[in-house]
């Protein structure tokens, strides 16, 4: 019998531009499933504004980064 896992998000926050998504962030909890920029709306501050958000919201937050996506490692350093 297969077992189907689900994955539940309590919020998803959408950050739209001229109708269109372009970007959005997937929270679980404290846990920050992934923040999305589209290829074309990236490098104009919109992740650190949806994470902004996030801040503003939670006490805490917590988040794995593949170590080698040095990119996005820098990003939630700074």
């Amino acid at each position: 019998r297969r077992q189907r896992q689900m994955c539940i998000r309590d919020r998803v926050y959408v950050y739209e531009n001229a109708g269109e998504t372009a970007a959005f962030i997937g929270m679980n909890g404290e846990y920050i499933e992934g923040i999305f920029v589209s290829d074309k709306m990236q490098s104009r501050g919109i992740g650190k504004l949806l994470l902004d958000h996030v801040k503003a919201k939670k006490d805490v937050l917590r988040l794995n980064v593949y170590q080698k996506n040095e990119r996005a490692v820098r990003f939630y350093k700074r």
